[in-house]
């Protein structure tokens, strides 16, 4: 018989499975440590998983064939491509060749050079709290889906709306238009496909998310109120997207009774995109002209 509990109970049988192993790709820089320790170390331990690294490994022989030999082993890489390191990029290729779950992770997105575009990073610009969120959510669905192709869950779209790429909150200016007395703002959201396969439908679900006082939206098909009170509008599914293939779609954002945006005011949105690792915001905001535009269509007295 088995150890038991206190209570009598059989106590359950202690996991001996080997935990994965995730090898990590980085330059050994005094500069990285809080990357590494705090960020990549820290995540993988509270993960349950085994979180190597060259320099801190007893092995004979030298470096690049103990590095490769860890490559071969180990069930997830990560690396750290920040500054364009030429030791973790020829290692990272081997990786690659050896068709390993890899985790690419950079400070600044300048960094990323053409050859590797293709490929998503984690972007985390020194924030360290970001990046423990996001490397976490890969860890776990490459851990759950090991046979699985981290680059097809990964969400290869980027936003634009009127020339603008939604990256540090850009703000955008509108006049309101009106139609029969209903006043609304028209804003044209233009995604494009950065990598280099084919968006499949249902690969990611596009939605917007706008102030409390907007009440519907043209070209969505579900509103949702989120518990802080702005309203959720989720976009109708998306078509096949082609590689380097861009989809628009315009949004006719109408307000309610209560009128939030007064002039000079920013009104805060965001596109908000769902895969398989979860959900990503890209904020915007808008500031729009108290004056009305005409819009050419007849509008009631």
């Amino acid at each position: 018989m088995g150890p038991t509990n206190d209570d009598g109970g059989l106590k359950p049988a202690p996991d001996t499975r080997p935990k994965p192993v995730v090898f990590v790709l980085m330059p050994f820089a005094a500069e990285f440590d809080d990357t590494y320790h705090l960020g990549i170390f820290d995540t993988c331990q509270a993960m349950g998983l085994n979180c190597q690294r060259a320099d801190e490994q007893m092995f004979d022989g030298t470096i690049l064939d103990n590095i490769y030999a860890q490559i071969a082993r180990a069930d997830v890489i990560v690396a750290e491509m920040s500054g364009r390191n030429p030791n973790v990029f020829y290692e990272t290729g081997y990786a690659h060749a050896l068709g390993k779950q890899v985790i690419l992770l950079t400070r600044e997105a300048t960094d990323i050079p053409f050859d590797l575009s293709q490929y998503p990073h984690i972007v985390y610009e020194s924030r360290i709290t970001y990046l423990k969120v996001e490397l976490e959510k890969r860890l776990r669905w490459v851990v759950e889906n090991p046979s699985g192709s981290l680059a097809r869950v990964e969400q290869p779209l980027s936003y634009w709306i009127a020339g603008k790429k939604l990256e540090n909150r850009p703000v955008m200016t509108y006049k309101f238009r009106e139609n029969e007395n209903v006043q609304y703002i028209e804003i044209e959201l233009a995604m494009h496909n950065e990598s280099t396969r084919l968006l499949q439908p249902g690969q990611a679900q596009v939605a917007i998310v706008t102030p409390a006082d907007v009440v519907s939206a043209n070209n969505t098909e579900s509103r949702v109120q989120l518990p802080d009170g702005r309203f959720l509008f989720a976009l109708k599914a998306l078509p096949i997207v082609f590689p380097d293939g861009w989809y628009s779609v315009t949004l006719g954002l109408v307000k309610g009774a209560r009128l939030a945006y007064e002039r000079g005011v920013e009104a805060e949105f965001a596109v908000r995109c769902y895969t398989e690792l979860g959900k990503r915001d890209f904020a915007f905001a808008v500031r729009v002209e108290n004056r009305v535009e005409e819009t050419g269509m007849q509008a009631r007295p």
